[in-house]
């Protein structure tokens, strides 16, 4: 019998030898400052008093190289070809990628998929693109009025759920005589008069009909909630020996996807906390944990893991994925593959994480910020010059009175009792430094 505590064990053991954001500060750390850079937050702000201008190399780089890429993997009907192996190939290969452009283009909004993942790609050096079956549960309550006997029965023969129903006589009906079913005349009553029937009854009723649907989804994952295994040797995760993305979700949505959790179900105590999310979260979106909710509502920590482990005890460390939430294991089953494919724009040999094109700008960027701000200073200070001044000889409410044509009263003499201190104007060499450096940042990007 397999042991589910020794899946858990396998999986805590091969976390800890993973890159991640709470487990590798280095590269949280890196990840953190390419996205700051791209915000053009003011990382390292200059003493006050002095500009605190920052230059966005690494945003205008990104967003210029984004149009060709996009040109090149979003434009069109379409984004997938099969070419055949051989002639009898042709027109399988035909129906199979239009069948996936379809998916691809119609069912999934490619453009943002892509850029969203060509984005993380260029600024946190991994972008990540999941494929998978999403399944869906979608529940609609619906309301029926003045339905007769045969029109209730139909729609109650569906597979629905029967919520509430009024019952009451249709006022507006004409009134039937009744027939004696012995002569085939209407019936008489003891008055003489025909029997009338009893008016036809009506219906109100309201239903809850349940649809699960069942698509094919691409998503990109955040990267800073991804964990690969450290001895994953390529940017491709399919031969890695773990792999994990989470996300808080609530209660509600893991129902709606099939899973079978109580409403005191324990995650730990993690928050959505990582250096990236605190660097992207400029508005307060990130995900706050509200133990007060409404259990339906309440979100917890769900992890989604690859790993190779012997479940079965055979000798042999199958590829198993797991739905995990805590010490609570919802779904497992084995699998032939990872189903999440990796942008990166510049690979490094023989490792998972790569360059991003931030981390070829962000010196860049910060050597420019600082010839901007001091060729700024420098502009400031020889248009508005710090003054020696002798005190006793100077009216120091006209010196600081400082405006074009005003008079400053004194009894010294000028260029002794009061003067300018000189500054020299650096700013052409500013100016020069700075197109120094953009030609240095074109030869690194090929811009």
């Amino acid at each position: 019998m397999p042991d589910m505590q020794k899946l858990l064990a396998a999986i805590d053991a091969a976390e800890e030898n993973s890159y991640g954001s709470d487990s590798d500060s280095t590269l949280a750390n890196d990840r953190s400052q390419a996205i700051d850079a791209y915000l053009g937050k003011n990382s390292y702000p200059a003493p006050e008093g002095r500009s605190q201008v920052i230059d966005r190399s690494v945003y205008e780089t990104i967003q210029w190289v984004m149009p060709s890429l996009t040109a090149i993997f979003a434009n069109g009907d379409d984004v997938v070809e099969l070419p055949p192996v051989g002639p009898e190939d042709e027109q399988g290969s035909k129906q199979e990628a239009a069948y996936l452009n379809h998916v691809i283009l119609q069912k999934n909004d490619w453009f943002e998929i892509f850029t969203t993942a060509a984005k993380d790609a260029l600024i946190t050096k991994a972008g990540y693109l999941y494929a998978c079956s999403e399944k869906s549960r979608q529940v609609e309550v619906e309301k029926y009025e003045r339905q007769t006997k045969e029109g209730l029965a139909m729609i109650l023969q569906e597979d629905v759920e029967l919520i509430d129903m009024k019952e009451y006589p249709d006022e507006d009906a004409q009134p039937q005589p009744m027939v004696d079913p012995s002569t085939g005349q209407p019936a008489m009553g003891p008055d003489g008069q025909p029997m009338m029937q009893p008016p036809p009854m009506l219906y109100d009723v309201e239903i809850r009909r349940t649809n699960d649907d069942k698509q094919f989804k691409i998503k990109v994952l955040p990267p800073e909630r991804v964990k690969v295994a450290e001895t994953c040797e390529t940017v491709q995760v399919q031969a890695s020996d773990y792999f994990e993305y989470y996300d808080f979700v609530t209660l509600s949505q893991l129902r709606a996807d099939g899973y079978d959790v109580e409403d005191d179900i324990a995650d730990g105590d993690q928050q959505d906390d990582t250096l990236e999310a605190t660097s992207r979260d400029k508005y307060g979106e990130n995900v706050k944990r509200d133990e007060d909710a409404e259990p339906a509502m309440r979100r917890v920590k769900v992890r989604w893991i690859w790993i190779r482990h012997d479940y079965d005890e055979d000798g042999i460390a199958e590829l198993q994925y797991v739905t995990r939430v805590g010490q609570e294991i919802l779904h497992r089953e084995e699998v032939n593959t990872i189903p999440v494919g990796v942008l990166c724009a510049d690979p490094l040999p023989h490792r998972h994480v790569g360059l991003s094109l931030a981390d070829s700008t962000l010196d860049v960027q910060a050597i420019k910020t600082t010839i901007m701000r001091q060729g700024l200073d420098n502009l400031y200070l020889t248009n508005n010059q710090r003054t020696y001044v002798n005190p006793s000889m100077v009216n120091l409410d006209d010196l600081l009175t400082n405006r074009p044509g005003g008079v400053i009263r004194g009894k010294g003499v000028y260029g002794q009792d009061i003067m300018p201190i000189q500054v020299p104007f650096v700013f052409p060499q500013a100016v020069e430094a700075m197109g120094f450096m953009e030609r240095s940042e074109e030869r690194r990007v090929g811009k």
